[in-house]
């Protein structure tokens, strides 16, 4: 029997933290008709013309400050992940990971199973909700050498979002619980990346109760705050003690709200000082939870009079978020 070839996808890092290959990266990532929705001619204007030139340096920087010896955070999580994966399911299954960009890229990473012989793929976004520009990029970019190449194989699988599957929650919710009683820290937030309203899928008339709008639970903003609400359960959490936010906000447009940056000041004025922050859109650490949280936030939180900010860290590599992550594929009948 031929193994099953198992592609986890993420979104990518630069290939080293300098301002050249930044620009690269961010060309190729902002590019995306996915993830800045306007008008092709406008996108590229915008991209190389203003955001490109002015984050680039900036960019370059910031992943400095967390690039380790063996290069992105991202990348060597991930590729630890399926190293380990691969240990834990044995030789009857073959792991890759890949990114959306950046190498090794999705393109090259399906090429080549095929022309190993692959029969059986099953392509999997490691992003726990689903969005257009994290899921729906990686479904674009999986079909472009799909199209050309499907006869080849027999069976292919496309893994949807696992935003409250017990194999996530539960690894998430151990290391929050770890690092909130090592730190003793008071209150929990919890900081989703975020997105332009315009691309949620529908409208919200009370977003802490979900989307009413949609049944189907395709909704990322509902999805985040349905992780939420598993891991409350999970931590046993009340409203009191946590707070969701939304982190990564990119231009003028409207994004989802309340925005990270402007829940600090509300917690410190409950008389908060020592607080943990998690990411649960992150299934490994990276520049948006190492820098723009673990550094940045932090810096924040301290000029707010703030005494302690605790970054819980993403599964990563870890045994639990294997052993968990296997069951999400094992119970779809993947495997």
């Amino acid at each position: 029997m031929l193994p099953t070839h198992i592609i986890l996808v993420n979104i990518g890092s630069p290939d080293a933290p300098d301002p050249q290959s930044v620009a690269r990266y961010l060309r190729h990532f902002l590019g995306d008709p996915r993830v800045i929705d306007i008008h092709p001619w406008l996108r590229w204007l915008l991209v190389n013309l203003l955001v490109v030139p002015r984050r680039a340096a900036l960019s370059a920087h910031a992943y400095q400050q967390i690039w380790t010896k063996d290069g992105s955070p991202l990348v060597v999580h991930s590729k630890n992940f399926a190293t380990k994966l691969q240990a834990y399911w044995g030789e009857d299954v073959r792991v890759y990971p890949a990114m959306l960009n950046g190498h090794p890229s999705v393109h090259d990473v399906i090429n080549s199973c095929i022309d190993e012989g692959a029969q059986r793929l099953v392509i999997v976004p490691m992003f726990p909700q689903s969005a257009s520009a994290t899921t729906g990029a990686a479904w674009d970019a999986a079909t472009s050498v799909l199209r050309t190449r499907a006869e080849a194989l027999s069976d292919v699988h496309f893994v949807g979002p696992f935003s409250d599957h017990p194999g996530f929650i539960e690894p998430f919710a151990t290391s929050i619980r770890e690092t909130m009683v090592q730190s003793g820290a008071e209150h929990l937030l919890m900081s989703y990346h975020g997105l332009p309203m315009r691309q949620l899928k529908c409208a919200c008339s009370d977003v802490r109760a979900g989307c009413p709008r949609s049944q189907d639970n395709t909704c990322y903003r509902s999805q985040c705050y349905g992780t939420s609400r598993a891991l409350m359960s999970a931590l046993s959490l009340d409203d009191t003690q946590i707070t969701i936010a939304f982190q990564s906000r990119l231009g003028r447009a409207a994004w989802i709200e309340p925005y990270t940056e402007a829940s600090l000041a509300p917690l410190r004025a409950r008389g908060i000082k020592s607080l943990a922050v998690v990411c649960p859109s992150f299934v490994a650490d990276c520049l948006e939870t190492l820098e723009e949280v673990g550094m940045r936030l932090r810096a924040s939180w301290l000029g707010l009079g703030g005494e302690h900010l605790h970054l819980v860290p993403c599964p990563n590599a870890n045994g639990a978020w294997v052993q968990g992550f296997a069951t999400i594929i094992e119970k779809r009948g993947l495997r």
